[in-house]
């Protein structure tokens, strides 16, 4: 759900300079499109994140993201697993409507993974795949050595509960 200023009633623009820290709060809570459900990509490869930026106003300014990659566990316990250490990207503009992530080539092979997009708030994509590295019949796939995340695997990560908190998980 988008919430923004101008659907809060006797608010005032977040631009105002009376206003407090607090009040300047603007929630962007995008709808990721890629990955969708049924999405399959293979570590080791970059892959393009996409999400809806037809809500997205001047007055936001340039709200930087950063997107984390997660997995739900099969019996649904245990939250979202977020990866919330180890980035796939940060610092970019949500105003783009999309960005390149890196898959870590050590990620462990599976289903139910989700990215999620956080800026001011999160928003979580629809459930995909990840297959190892060297087996995604004839996917293009790309490694610079550089892999940030040494043996991730979600299942056994820690995450933050104010992230958890701060996800909007999509609605089946």
């Amino acid at each position: 759900m988008l919430v923004s200023w101008e659907s809060v009633p006797n608010r005032r623009s977040p631009l105002d300079p009376e206003l407090s820290e607090l009040d300047k709060r603007i929630v962007y809570n995008p709808k990721i499109e890629q990955p969708a459900a049924g999405t399959v990509w293979c570590a080791g490869s970059q892959q393009e994140v996409t999400w809806d930026t037809s809500a997205y106003k001047q007055e936001y300014g340039d709200l930087k993201g950063t997107i984390v990659l997660g997995q739900h566990k099969a019996n649904n316990e245990g939250g979202l697993n977020l990866q919330s250490s180890h980035p796939l990207a940060k610092d970019f503009s949500l105003s783009s409507g999309k960005t390149t992530v890196k898959v870590p080539s050590t990620t462990a092979a599976g289903d139910r993974y989700i990215i999620v997009l956080m800026g001011d708030s999160g928003n979580a994509s629809k459930e995909f795949s990840i297959k190892p590295a060297g087996q995604c019949g004839g996917a293009k796939e790309q490694s610079n050595g550089d892999d940030s995340i040494a043996d991730f695997n979600p299942l056994k990560s820690n995450f933050a509960k104010s992230i958890e908190e701060a996800v909007e998980l999509p609605s089946a």
